[in-house]
């Protein structure tokens, strides 16, 4: 009987991984119209280059009898590298929110930070979500030179599911 169990269980999360891989590369291929991928400098100097990267993706949610509630989720990865492109660091900000045609709202804001300079640290960083936006901020600063980099980022879901 506790073969069975434990065979039970080893398919059970075999379909689990499975499915949510596939999951996963169906929403994040390239020919799907419910992904986004963009990238744009938002700050350069003699020293560093730093990127923001927007990733959106949209799932069907929730299947109501008289509405169409959907949610989208949207990351911001802003990536500080040398000028011969090493990354220093990485803030990342996701946001989860739900529309239905008439309104949307953040239904929730994190971050994270990566750091794979020991010059480098994060000093501050904090992800907030309001209405129908997702707010982070980040203050990246050098030990060694006490230079510091700041940044906002902003992720506005419209009552359509449009992200900017």
């Amino acid at each position: 009987m506790k073969k069975v169990i434990a065979f039970l269980l080893s398919f059970l999360m075999f379909l689990s991984v499975t499915s949510n891989d596939f999951y996963a590369r169906e929403f994040l291929s390239d020919g799907d119209a419910s992904y986004q991928n963009d990238t744009e400098v938002i700050y350069q100097d003699d020293e560093i280059v730093v990127t923001c990267t927007l990733v959106v993706w949209k799932e069907v949610s929730d299947i109501g009898l008289y509405s169409l509630k959907q949610t989208v989720r949207s990351t911001k990865y802003v990536s500080i590298t040398t000028i011969k492109g090493k990354v220093l660091a990485t803030y990342t900000l996701t946001g989860t929110f739900t529309y239905d045609g008439s309104t949307s709202t953040c239904t929730n804001a994190v971050c994270a930070t990566s750091v794979h300079n020991t010059k480098w640290h994060f000093a501050s960083q904090t992800a907030a979500k309001s209405g129908k936006k997702a707010i982070g901020s980040y203050i990246l600063k050098n030990s060694s030179s006490n230079k510091s980099k700041s940044g906002q980022l902003t992720i506005t879901c419209s009552k359509s599911g449009a992200i900017s």
